[in-house]
């Protein structure tokens, strides 16, 4: 049979129904908090989400525009190039005319 040491001790071993409301109160408020942890992380990922796809356009539009600086500046080295070489010309055209150019 069971003596009161026996019962004393089966007491500090099991909770009581108190301990149990205090533990389940205490384990709902963290699921609680848990849900609304994962409801922020859900809008968190969103936002990153949308930031990468953001941020994929805009190295799209850099490089587009990358390239047509680069386009510009061939373009441009080629300009200057022709420009450079009928300005030769013009002046050996106007020393065997006899043709004075004033200086620009």
């Amino acid at each position: 049979m069971l003596d009161d040491r026996d019962i004393q001790k089966l007491s500090d071993v099991f909770v009581t129904k108190a301990e149990h409301k205090e533990l389940k109160d205490t384990t709902v408020r963290i699921a609680e908090m848990v849900t609304k942890h994962d409801i922020q992380l859900d809008r968190l990922e969103k936002k990153v989400e949308n930031i990468e796809t953001a941020t994929k356009a805009i190295l799209t539009a850099v490089d587009k525009i990358s390239k047509s600086v680069d386009d510009l500046r061939h373009e441009y080295i080629a300009i200057k190039l022709q420009l450079d070489r009928h300005e030769k010309w013009i002046k050996e055209i106007a020393e065997k005319t006899g043709v004075a150019l004033s200086p620009a």
